[in-house]
């Protein structure tokens, strides 16, 4: 081959890649907190995108079972949940083995071995398992069976399971709490090795969990929230105490829209008037927003239906918008509560889902209203809305060029606070409405606000020097006027002879 000078000594190109945006956070997705054990406490949460996967891991008789049935089982169905590990009760601690290999899967492999053997130290004293004879094994979890009848030998209570959906083995000790640990798997002194074959090496992809002493809702509540905080919009708690939803809700509500939370109750107080102990009433009397309490005799799993369909909104699709109020939730029962028991839900801005003799009974969810006497739909559109101009934000900041502290270069960010209500226009949260807030820039309190929404950029020149040098954006004022929506209507019908 030739010598070649390079095209690039005469002609220069550089390509520089669009840096990638902020992603907005999800608003589809939630999180469900249970007790039950099938999470490690390492693993802490899994991720499913439908009902049939959370089956294959929880039992019908979890509530995290139910609780996904119903979020699943709503229309349109959701496309993401999280199911996270609450550590009510001191959790044992776990060897949890690694997926078997191709081969080390096969029956076949555990039934040539009838001398295996390995080493584990459980709660501080090492134990050689020795004598696993696996000829007669019928299946993997057979297998599990014959290594915890020689754990139990070794140390009464020590259990081994085969999970099938991940095709791992996982080795609990007897007792839970910070005492409670547990080591991988070793080699052995003597007998055919199956520290490897059953994958419990770090080698192969072992890990261990040690054992924790219980948590309060809350706590694991501020642990998702710190490692995962944008991973999860929505958050049901599965059998926690009026006491735990309370103190959960004050986190969320300082947090001012980063997570929001539906409350179960089916305390009949809710069915009284002026009843003081019920948790609505509580939160009533908080004016929280980021949550919605929902009574329901019928089942404790309408709260996180209810928070299902409203968490499928595409807000990026025309008209999308919705009110919770007329939705039906799939799989719930409805009540049947007289006028005055659907009043005094009401009275505490409590939902419920109740019949209407609409042709029959026609059950709807009402009113879709939070503590504060605000609606869900306007309160979690706001959450989307202040993330999506977030993000639009970041990401003209980010862009690699400069910015210049002038008019024009402000224009630029006002641009993207543009945008972001043009996208709540079309989807049918903002639109054309009399502003009743407070004056500023060149909008007046009573003023119609026709696009739906009016953004002031003051100019550069009202900054100060000291201001201008801390190179912070003059302050945009937003007026975002909601489109609202009617539940309700009265018709006079006219009739002449």
């Amino acid at each position: 081959m030739t010598n070649a000078l390079p095209l690039n000594s005469l002609i220069n190109i550089s390509v520089n890649l669009a840096s990638i945006p902020l992603p907005v956070q999800n608003f589809q997705t939630a999180l469900i907190l249970g007790s039950s054990t099938v999470i490690d406490t390492v693993q802490r949460y899994r991720t499913y995108a439908n009902f049939t996967a959370v089956a294959n891991d929880f039992s019908s008789n979890t509530p995290e079972y139910a609780a996904a049935q119903a979020w699943f089982s709503q229309s349109p169905t959701p496309n993401t949940l999280y199911i996270g590990r609450w550590v009510q009760n001191a959790s044992a601690a776990q060897l949890v083995c690694g997926p078997l290999s191709t081969t080390n899967s096969l029956l076949a492999t555990w039934t040539a071995i009838s001398n295996g053997a390995f080493k584990i130290t459980i709660n501080g004293t090492q134990y050689s398992i020795s004598s696993l004879n696996f000829s007669a094994a019928s299946s993997l979890s057979g297998v599990a069976a014959i290594i915890q009848t020689a754990l139990n030998v070794a140390l009464a209570g020590t259990t081994c399971v085969y999970q099938a959906p991940y095709n791992n083995f996982v080795i609990t000790s007897p007792t839970t709490g910070p005492s409670s640990t547990i080591t991988v798997a070793s080699s052995p002194v003597s007998g055919t090795d199956i520290s490897a074959i059953m994958s419990g090496t770090i080698a192969t992809g072992a890990y261990v969990a040690v054992g924790l002493a219980s948590e309060s809702a809350l706590a694991a509540v501020t642990y998702f929230d710190a490692n995962y905080p944008t991973l999860w919009f929505g958050l049901y708690v599965c059998g926690a105490a009026t006491s735990d939803y309370l103190a959960i809700q004050a986190y969320i509500e300082a947090e001012a829209g980063q997570h929001f939370q539906a409350i179960p109750t089916q305390d009949a107080n809710t069915l009284l008037s002026g009843n003081s102990t019920n948790i609505a009433y509580q939160l009533q009397q908080l004016k929280y927003n980021y949550c919605l309490c929902f009574y329901s005799g019928q089942s404790l799993y309408a709260a996180i239906s209810a928070l299902a369909r409203i968490l499928t909104v595409n807000w990026n699709a025309s008209q999308s918008a919705i009110t919770l109020m007329y939705k039906q939730l799939p799989g719930i029962t409805a009540d049947a509560l007289s006028t005055t028991q659907a009043a005094n839900v009401s009275s505490y801005n409590c939902n419920m889902y109740v019949n209407y003799n609409v042709q029959g009974n026609y059950p709807i969810v009402q009113y879709g209203i939070c503590p504060s006497g605000q609606y869900a739909d306007s309160v979690i559109g706001a959450c989307v809305l202040k993330s999506t101009i977030l993000s639009n934000m970041f990401t003209a900041l980010a862009s690699g060029n400069k910015i210049p502290m002038t008019d024009a270069g402000q224009a630029i960010l006002d641009n993207q606070i543009v945008q972001a209500c043009e996208t709540f226009v079309a989807n049918g949260y903002l639109g054309p409405e009399v502003w009743d807030g407070p004056s500023f820039g060149n909008l007046a309190t009573g003023q119609w606000v026709q696009k739906g929404y009016y953004v002031y950029q003051p100019p550069v020149a009202s900054l100060s020097a000291t201001q201008r040098a801390t190179r912070a954006s003059v302050p945009f004022q937003v007026a975002a006027v909601l489109s609202g929506a009617v539940h309700t209507a009265s018709i006079l019908i006219n009739v002449a002879p």
